[in-house]
């Protein structure tokens, strides 16, 4: 959990503060204890600080590639894909990573293989190549209370109207199952690879499906919310 005595927080403490509509709530002490996991409220707030770190409104401090840790300009953020994955804790950590893969001789850390081939002088068909690594990626706690302040609070999903409740949580569902999803063993959190909006739209129905989830979603609005989640990355990307 985000310790409030130290000025640095992790990523992991930073998407949990943004994630949490308690904020109001932090005692005198300093001690603040985050409330139950609930994955749209943490895939929104991890949305929410990538969108920040994409703009330039909060800046990051990181370790590059096995390089010693500093301030990252924004514009590094958009070629990186921001993996969630769970440990044994109860709210997940997230593993940064390039969206493309490059030469193991073009990098200093191994860590993370890719499944995909690169061109390589020693290999007619090409070699497997690795993903450029951030780690270590730490916040100031100040930049991060004055941006998500403690009198920021979100209103409670159950207190929204039942259409923006629903439209609101279908927009999580979407971005949470776009983040780990891949196609042809290429990322789809950042590129529909050559897919409609529809082909990733049937791709979201059938995995839900296949995960056991039962309820039921009109295809259009599935449809809808896969361009505005592009669409998002689109301005972004010519901001």
């Amino acid at each position: 959990m985000p310790d409030f005595s130290a000025p640095w927080w992790s990523i992991d403490d930073a998407i949990i503060w943004v994630a949490s509509a308690d904020r109001a709530s932090l005692p005198k002490d300093y001690f603040w204890e985050p409330p139950e996991f609930d994955d749209y409220a943490y895939f929104g707030g991890l949305r929410e600080l990538e969108l920040a770190l994409l703009e330039g409104e909060i800046i990051a401090h990181a370790s590059i590639d096995a390089a010693p840790v500093g301030p990252v300009h924004e514009s590094f953020w958009s070629s990186m894909n921001f993996v969630p994955f769970w440990s044994r804790s109860q709210w997940p950590v997230v593993l940064i990573h390039s969206q493309d893969a490059f030469r193991a001789d073009a990098l200093l850390d191994h860590s993370e293989p890719s499944n995909t081939k690169v061109p390589d002088a020693k290999y007619p068909e090409g070699a497997f190549g690795f993903y450029r690594v951030a780690r270590d990626v730490t916040f100031r706690r100040d930049e991060i209370l004055e941006r998500w302040t403690i009198q920021t609070i979100r209103e409670p999903l159950s207190k929204t109207a039942p259409k923006t409740r629903a439209k609101r949580k279908l927009t999580l569902k979407v971005e949470a199952s776009l983040a780990k999803m891949t196609h042809n063993g290429l990322s789809l959190a950042r590129d529909k690879r050559g897919l409609s909006d529809a082909d990733i739209a049937e791709l979201l129905l059938e995995r839900w499906h296949d995960e056991g989830d039962t309820e039921v979603r009109e295809f259009e609005a599935v449809k809808k919310q896969v361009w505005r989640y592009y669409d998002r990355l689109r301005t972004l990307a010519n901001a």
